[in-house]
């Protein structure tokens, strides 16, 4: 699974630091340097529960998660997604040939000449 969160979502970090401790109003302009030395304490927290979604992630297979919907879901679950994904292929498959006609006609019309 963690390859399959990687290659939709890319490299981006669970939680983006904000690093409020140098916005903090008590200091006004000038936060002293032991405020904002190291890692924030609550993004610390973050790499760690990251480091922890990451490593369960990379355990867990898209066939454990079929294997889970699949004893959730009723015995012809499996043939309504088929007869879905099937409608979906035929779908596509007219509209390509749908748009393939109408830049056959748009051509036709900006070459003036009856001509694709």
């Amino acid at each position: 699974m963690l390859d399959v969160i990687d290659a939709i979502e890319g490299p981006k970090p669970l939680f983006e630091c904000q690093e409020i401790r140098g916005k903090c109003a008590i200091f006004g302009d000038r936060p002293p340097s032991w405020s904002t030395d190291g890692v924030c304490g609550v993004h610390m927290v973050m790499l760690r529960a990251e480091q922890a979604m990451r490593a369960e992630l990379g355990k867990t297979s898209v066939a454990d998660l079929a294997r889970n919907v699949g004893g959730k879901a009723p015995p012809d679950f499996a043939a309504e997604v088929h007869a879905w994904l099937s409608n979906r292929v035929g779908l596509r498959a007219e509209a390509r040939r749908a748009g393939v006609e109408q830049a056959k006609i748009v051509r036709a019309t900006a070459n003036g000449d009856g001509t694709a």
